[in-house]
């Protein structure tokens, strides 16, 4: 209900008034208690009897009266409300006018503000333009002019001057500049006939190299020859001789192994490199064997690079190898090294008297019955805590079990991690480790496919994996 006006509510506080005096009609008066108050009061009673005709029905008049005015009341109050509610419609609808005559007003003035701005930037932009290119143009002909002049003057001064200090200076140079030329005329003329009597000289070289090689290998048939043609014609010769020339047989090849070695084993100063992954272990060996002498063992040493790596750290180490040319090279590095049979040497060898024994590519060249002694012997001679470490070519990579491993032709067959650990394991040795060693380079690898498949990465396991590993021992 809407809020009633100030000139409603006296109209309705005067009716309700109207309403309780109507209620007071016909009734009698309070009576005092005095003889006047009695008389009157009886006179009252009496006036009353004889208007009893009269007195209802103006009562019911004023209160029908009353009542209209109340519904008059109400009325005008429901009204007033809807006028109210009229203006309040009307207000806001004026007020939404005016919002979207301002906003039509603040667009169009909003256009026509930045339509002003545009012609005006343009026209004062290109006046500006003109003006500026009209002053600056004359401006920089006027210092191109000026600049011109200047420098014209102090190039032509510096010419001079330059001209003259250069033929000054040529004059100084030229005789000492012709002299050097002639001298490196003469070194460079006697440079082409010193390349080319090196050239004719490394020609003949080269034929006395297939020269040489061909008499080694004539020589090297004329011995095997006559020491097949001794054999047949000795009688009955002695144990002693007779293991004298299985000896000799048993080293014909030894040229040809080092020359395979120089050619296919790669540069000392890369393998030495390889061989630092076994220094922690060795390391972790020399602290086990207590008051005892820390002492190891390279079976197999070939052309000494772990035997010099060891000796730059400090170990007290020395080397086998059944190759006689391979023993002098190591020994003209001032190696420890001696030509010997691995299980002969091991054989002379006292119990635990080793703290470590190595031996890198030697095992696939051993068939199993001589592999399964030569085990035994090392665990035999090492002392306790001592580390033994096999290094052999990986099978797992299929490209070295199915052709780089008969690079060498002198291997037997690749020995897989399992079978070669199981050996170790059989004949004693705890705490047994397989590391894989010398993966191949990445760029070989078959390129990971957006979802990287198990294919591909079973494919660069199986054929770019590490090429070699170690089998890594203690003695308990």
């Amino acid at each position: 209900m809407p809020k009633e006006s100030g000139e409603l509510s006296d109209l309705r506080a005067r009716l309700l008034l109207l309403k309780q005096q109507c209620s007071n009609i016909g009734q009698l008066p309070p009576r005092p208690p005095t003889i006047r108050g009695y008389l009157g009061a009886l006179l009252v009673s009496t006036v009353r009897r004889m208007l009893f005709w009269y007195t209802p029905a103006l009562q019911r008049a004023l209160e029908e009266l009353a009542e209209a005015l109340d519904v008059a009341i109400q009325a005008t109050q429901q009204s007033e409300g809807s006028l109210a509610q009229q203006q309040m419609d009307h207000r806001l609808q004026v007020e939404m006018r005016i919002t979207e005559l301002e906003n039509r007003l603040r667009e169009q003035t909003g256009a026509r503000i930045a339509e002003l701005e545009n012609r005006l930037r343009e026209q004062t932009g290109a006046e500006l333009e003109n003006r500026l290119r009209e002053q600056t143009g004359s401006r920089i002909a006027e210092l191109e002019n000026r600049l011109r002049e200047q420098t014209g003057a102090r190039i032509a001064e510096l010419e001079n001057r330059l001209r003259e200090q250069a033929d000054t200076r040529i004059a100084e140079i030229l005789p000492q500049e012709r002299l050097r030329l002639d001298a490196l005329l003469e070194a460079r003329e006697n440079r082409f006939s010193k390349e080319g009597d090196l050239a004719k000289r490394l020609k003949k070289a080269e034929e006395y190299l297939q020269l040489l090689r061909r008499e080694i290998v004539q020589q090297s048939r004329r011995v095997s020859f006559f020491l097949e043609e001794s054999r047949k014609s000795m009688p009955a010769p002695p144990d002693e001789k007779l293991r004298a020339f299985e000896q000799e047989d048993l080293h014909e090849l030894d040229p040809f192994y080092v020359s395979f070695e120089d050619t296919l084993r790669g540069p000392r100063e890369e393998i030495r490199e390889q061989f630092r992954v076994y220094l922690p272990f060795l390391d972790k060996a020399k602290a086990a064997p207590g008051e005892r002498a820390f002492s190891l063992l390279d079976i197999g040493c070939g052309r000494g690079e772990w035997l010099e790596l060891l000796r730059q750290h400090g170990f007290s180490a020395r080397g086998i190898d059944f190759n006689r040319f391979m023993v002098e090279e190591c020994r003209a590095r001032e190696l420890d090294v001696q030509q010997a049979d691995a299980l002969d040497y091991l054989g002379s060898i006292p119990d635990s008297s080793l703290g470590a024994i190595t031996a890198f590519h030697v095992v696939e060249h051993l068939p199993l019955p001589k592999l399964i002694c030569l085990l035994g012997e090392m665990i035999r001679v090492l002392q306790p805590g001592g580390v033994v470490i096999l290094e052999t070519p990986n099978p797992d990579n299929i490209l070295v079990g199915a052709r780089n491993f008969y690079f060498d032709p002198s291997h037997r067959n690749p020995i897989p991690s399992e079978t070669l650990r199981f050996l170790v394991e059989a004949r004693g040795l705890c705490q047994v480790e397989v590391l894989p060693l010398h993966p191949c380079d990445p760029c070989n690898e078959v390129p990971p496919d957006k979802e990287e498949s198990l294919l591909v990465q079973r494919f660069n396991q199986y054929f770019y994996g590490p090429q070699d590993y170690a089998i890594i021992g203690r003695k308990l």
